[in-house]
This record gives structure tokens, C-alpha cells and sequence, in this order.
């Protein structure tokens, strides 16, 4: 069950020098299609916020937690409906063998890319401005993903990317302040 005053947590999570994002499917009831970091909203059984992003972590990939080694959690956003999300750096040690023997999506992502983290430090963010309903302006960045950005893709068989997206959203802002400060 979900709290009504839940916040969400997220795992930014590295593997070596590339960021890890997946694309969620065509099915899922938000953020159809969109690259994203793993992540949810919190249960009553989450003791805190950390908990709440290596229980959805865990339950989305499968992945084991003991190969999950946090460094540090990074500022909270508010996303555009109002949510607290808390993302969480974090690295992954397993061999690549063992790294794919254990990745599976429990359905709501259809493909994983690895992404050279240095490719974000480069000057190919766009800004833009979200006019809330409510009143005032609220910017945010995007990034033009492309395939030969890509360091390992997982899935791409069963997954259909037809133009390769524009990154934007929290996912965005998140890489956004990593690549910042």
C-alpha cells in the first residue's frame, strides 16, 4: 500500500564510468516510453527513503542490493505534480557476466542503456521553461540522447526505439545538478 503523504526515491546508479538508465514500456501507466532512473514511491514498510529506492531498485532489475554500494544522497526535487523525490548515487560492482545473468525487468522497463557519464559534461543541454498552471515559470533542462552514445545496451531486442528520445524530466534534472556541482 502507498502512503498518501509518500515521497519517492530513485537509485542514480553507476556502473564503473557509465550511468545506467532504463526505458520504461509502451504498458506502464505513466512515463510510457521515456528513459528514467529505477525507483518508486514509498510503502509502509520502508523505514526511509533509502530503503524505499533499493526495494524498487531490487524489485524492478532483480539486481542483488549486496552489489549496490550508495555514496550519498543527493538534494530532493519536487517534481512538476508536487511529489518529493529523493534520488540516491550509487554504483554497482558486479562483473559484467553476472551483471547480465541477474538484470531482468519485472515489466515495467523493456531496455537498459549504459551511458558514458561524460557525455552529460558536454554543452548539449537544452533549457526550457514549464508554465505552471497555478502561476510563475518553472525551468527545466533536457538531453538529446543517440544510439552511438550508448557504452552496453540491454533489451534492445525487445524494445522498440523508433527515434531515440529527447532526455528531460527528473531523470534530466537529476543528471542535470550531478553534472553542476
Amino acid at each position: 500500500m502507498i502512503l498518501r503523504n509518500y515521497q519517492a526515491a530513485v537509485l542514480v546508479l553507476f556502473y564503473g564510468e557509465d550511468l545506467l538508465l532504463f526505458k520504461r514500456t509502451n504498458e506502464v501507466l505513466t512515463h510510457k516510453n521515456q528513459f528514467c532512473f529505477l525507483g518508486g514511491h514509498r510503502e509502509y514498510q520502508d523505514k526511509d527513503a533509502l530503503a524505499t529506492a533499493l526495494r524498487e531498485f531490487h524489485e524492478e532489475s532483480h539486481l542483488p542490493l549486496e552489489s549496490i554500494e550508495v555514496k550519498r544522497e543527493l538534494p530532493s526535487l519536487i517534481s512538476v505534480s508536487g511529489k518529493k523525490v529523493i534520488p540516491f548515487l550509487a554504483e554497482i560492482s558486479l562483473k559484467e557476466e553476472d551483471f547480465f545473468r541477474h538484470l531482468k525487468s519485472n515489466g515495467e522497463w523493456d531496455m537498459m542503456v549504459a551511458l558514458p557519464f561524460a557525455i552529460f559534461q558536454q554543452e548539449k543541454w537544452f533549457k526550457n521553461s514549464f508554465f505552471r498552471p497555478e502561476g510563475g515559470v518553472r525551468d527545466f533542462y533536457s538531453f538529446l540522447l543517440e544510439e552511438k552514445m550508448i557504452s552496453f545496451c540491454y533489451g534492445k531486442e525487445n524494445s522498440v526505439v523508433e527515434e531515440w528520445p529527447l532526455l528531460w524530466g527528473m531523470t534530466a534534472e537529476i543528471i542535470y545538478q550531478l553534472v553542476k556541482n
